[in-house]
C-alpha cells in the first residue's frame, strides 16, 4: 500500500477511533498528524511513526495507530508490517532503530479493528518500548509462526495481546 492510501485510509478510521483514544488516556486534545499537513506534523509521521499527539497536564505524547477493517474476525494483536516488496524501510526497521538510537517514536502504540462501517470491534494500547521488546525478544518466533502476508506484497508479524500479558505482564488498554 502506498503511503497515500495508507494516510487517506487512516484518515478516515481515525475520526472515529482517536475520540476514544482521547477519553482512554484522559487527554486534553488529540491532534491527528494525518489529518494536519504543517511540515513538523508530516515528518513526525514519516519518520517517526506518530500519528497523533495526545496533550495533557504533564506533557505531549506520541502515538502510533494501526486500524484495520475486517467483516467479522477478532485477531485481538498487534500487526507490524516487517516487509514491503518496493524495499522502502518498514514500521519495524524504523521504530527498532529509533528506539535504539535515540530518535523520536511513540510513546503508545494503538491497534484497533473495526467492521466495514467504522464500528469499533476491538482494540488495544500498549507502551511502544514494551511492545518492540517482546518482538525484539521474539523476532525469529514471530517471523517463522506469526507472519502474513498481505495481498498488496506486504509482509507483517502479528503480536497477540494474551501474548503480552502473559510473557512480560505488560500493561495494556483492550476493548
Amino acid at each position: 500500500m502506498t503511503y497515500d492510501k495508507d494516510s487517506k485510509h487512516a484518515q478516515e478510521l481515525g475520526r472515529v477511533v482517536l475520540p476514544i483514544v482521547k477519553k482512554a488516556l484522559g487527554a486534553k486534545r488529540i491532534i491527528s498528524c494525518e489529518l494536519d499537513n504543517a511540515t513538523i506534523v508530516s515528518l513526525f509521521d514519516r519518520y517517526a511513526g506518530v500519528d497523533a499527539v495526545t496533550v495533557d497536564k504533564h506533557g505531549v505524547r506520541g502515538i502510533a495507530l494501526r486500524i484495520q477493517r475486517q467483516k467479522h474476525a477478532r485477531w485481538e494483536s498487534f500487526t507490524i508490517r516487517c516487509s514491503r516488496r518496493s524495499g522502502v524501510a518498514t514500521e519495524l526497521q524504523k521504530r527498532l532503530h529509533n528506539i535504539e538510537h535515540g530518535y523520536i517514536y511513540p510513546y503508545l502504540t494503538c491497534q484497533f479493528y473495526c467492521d466495514v462501517n467504522g464500528n469499533i470491534i476491538y482494540g488495544s494500547i500498549i507502551r511502544t518500548t514494551d511492545l518492540y521488546e517482546y518482538v525484539r525478544n521474539k523476532l525469529v518466533f514471530l517471523c517463522d509462526h506469526q507472519y502474513r502476508q498481505a495481498s498488496e506484497g506486504e509482509g507483517f508479524i502479528y503480536i497477540l495481546f494474551d501474548q503480552l500479558q502473559n510473557y512480560g505482564g505488560y500493561k495494556m488498554l483492550r476493548w
